[in-house]
């Protein structure tokens, strides 16, 4: 039901489905990880056993890349509102809807900051 839902949801927004299709297509190895920490840190984990086992990272990596996609979702619905409202006001005021575009230009870089930069820079 999940799955149909997010499905029914990408079909009425393109940057759900972009975002979506990118997650959709990562493959992740099931027995080993890069651990992006200082070598301190990596030999105080080892020795306390404290390092995460491939399924946690997994879950982490995939939790931070939905977290960064909704804020992109949320900021982009946002500048809609605000677009139709200056567009429906006599009044032109847009410092809010350049605030809000930066706000969504923000997330999108966090979002592909979890992607390669060579890939980014390809796409």
């Amino acid at each position: 039901e999940l799955k149909k839902t997010e499905k029914k949801q990408e079909r009425s927004n393109e940057i759900r489905a972009a975002l979506n299709a990118y997650t959709d297509a990562l493959s992740f190895s099931s027995d080993k990880y890069l651990l992006n920490v200082d070598k301190a840190t990596k030999k105080s984990m080892v020795r306390e056993d404290r390092l995460p086992d491939v399924k946690q990272v997994i879950t982490s990596d995939m939790g931070m890349r939905y977290l960064y996609r909704n804020q992109v979702l949320t900021a982009m619905d946002d500048v809609k509102a605000e677009m139709k409202y200056q567009h429906d006001s006599p009044t032109k005021e847009w410092t809010d809807l350049l605030d809000l575009l930066q706000t969504a230009e923000e997330a999108m870089q966090r979002w592909l900051s979890l992607i390669d930069a060579a890939d980014v820079k390809d796409a």
